[in-house]
């Protein structure tokens, strides 16, 4: 199984631009890592991140495919009504191809729409835990703001929790685990799904 990470201003175009450097695989699978985000203005201030997952195509469908193309190239030598109708054959392909896409394009946002989101219940857990880790460790005067977005969590801290940088970091995702882990026992509710990011502005 190989993969592709791509990044455009909307979903819809990373997918397609990842499926055609992909080498337009028949069956492939599609993960979202990150909806785009707009401005206030409607511009793009954060891309959409998406990865694709295909598998290679076998060495026999690679030599197939070659065979193909060589014939292709050669086809000059039939008449032009055979190559009106191999272009037109060609065009109604990619025209499917490209419907296909757009028709799993569309399943995955629907997805996403379902995925589970964070109610202002979980949220507020989430600040209520936080408070008392930072009081924990002395650091109770650093303020942070948090962004719930279908099953993502962002919680920015405005400042340094730690000086060393790799240490926080580290903090940081063993707080994400653990506060997950704080909100299932709390509210009683599975939370599959569900991720925490938390990071602190540069």
């Amino acid at each position: 199984m190989k993969s592709i990470i791509e990044e455009a201003s909307s979903i819809s175009k990373a997918i397609e631009n990842g499926w055609i450097r992909a080498g337009k695989p028949q069956e492939f699978s599609v993960r979202i890592f990150e909806e785009p985000e707009k401005n206030f203005f409607g511009f793009t201030k954060k891309p959409a991140k998406i990865g694709i997952f295909y598998k290679e195509a076998p060495a026999t469908q690679l030599r197939d495919a070659k065979r193909q193309q060589s014939r292709q190239q050669q086809k000059s030598t039939y008449g032009t009504t055979q190559q009106t109708v191999k272009s037109q054959d060609r065009k109604q392909d990619q025209s499917d191809q490209t419907q296909n896409l757009r028709q799993q394009v569309q399943v995955k946002q629907q997805e996403v729409q379902k995925q589970p989101k964070w109610t202002p219940e979980l949220v507020e857990g989430s600040k209520q835990w936080l408070d008392v880790m930072l009081r924990t460790i002395d650091q109770s005067h650093v303020s942070f703001s948090t962004e719930a977005k279908h099953y993502f969590l962002t919680i920015r801290f405005d400042g340094p929790v730690l000086q060393d940088k790799r240490k926080e970091q580290q903090l940081f995702k063993n707080w994400a685990h653990l506060l997950l882990q704080a909100l299932r026992h709390k509210f009683k509710r599975g939370l599959r799904g569900y991720k925490v990011v938390i990071t602190r502005a540069s």
